[in-house]
């Protein structure tokens, strides 16, 4: 079965270009994204890929004006979008439209899967491990396999969290990046259920805010027009 890597290219880019430093130049920035690939490719044992952008336009800020808000004042990385640019015409990157480069991960993730193909995630968005697949991160250089209930928990422990580097509250409307006490005790909980819908039933008890929004605002899409609902026996 032939691996395919499926790269984050928002990431590829950011961390490039936020790499550079005083004098740096743009080409400085290019030519580590481009390394960064290679590694990728070759770490991975993949002879093909597929790399994403996300493009401007997001159906979660029509979902929830505040998604992101926290980083609105933050400056972008001086080469940015030279480096998206070299990923879009040199490595022939996909830009998405109305959704995020997340997505399309999922999306390409289940397509490759039909068809016989190994699929390997590359990135470093623990948002991406509620997909089951094979995942690749480049930093920690760790490859390991996140099965379907392992993505389940991995989902259900976020939505209680929420995403505090994306702004999305929580199971009480706060946003957290280590669980308290309580917290703890119900994503241990999570740990014994035996398949998605004991997970779902056990956290709508205690689930102050809007459950079914916060949840499509993590939920990364498998098929185009994706979208979460709650899970049936």
């Amino acid at each position: 079965m032939s691996n395919v890597a499926l790269i984050d290219g928002d990431l590829v880019a950011y961390r490039a270009a936020a790499s550079c430093k005083g004098e740096d130049s743009s080409e400085i920035a290019c030519i580590r994204a481009e390394q960064t690939i290679r590694d990728i490719l070759q770490e991975t044992s993949s002879p093909d890929y597929w790399l994403f952008l996300s493009g401007s336009s997001n159906f979660r800020y029509e979902l929830y004006p505040d998604y992101k808000a926290n980083r609105r004042d933050v400056a972008r990385p001086q080469w940015l979008q030279t480096v998206r640019e070299f990923l879009l015409f040199e490595w022939k990157a996909d830009i998405t439209d109305g959704y995020e480069a997340d997505d399309a991960l999922g999306i390409k993730t289940t397509e490759l899967e039909l068809i016989g193909l190994n699929p390997i995630i590359c990135s470093l968005d623990k948002d991406l491990r509620q997909v089951p697949s094979w995942h690749y991160n480049w930093v920690k250089e760790v490859l390991d396999e996140v099965d379907v209930r392992q993505s389940y928990i991995n989902f259900y422990t976020q939505l209680l969290l929420g995403d505090k580097s994306d702004n999305i509250p929580g199971f009480d409307g706060v946003s957290r990046v280590v669980p308290t006490k309580f917290l703890k005790t119900r994503i241990d909980h999570l740990l014994t259920c035996k398949n998605e819908k004991e997970m779902y039933d056990s956290i709508v008890p205690i689930y102050e805010g809007p459950l079914e929004r916060n949840a499509n605002l993590l939920y990364i899409w498998r098929k185009e027009l994706d979208k979460w609902t709650p899970p049936v026996v």
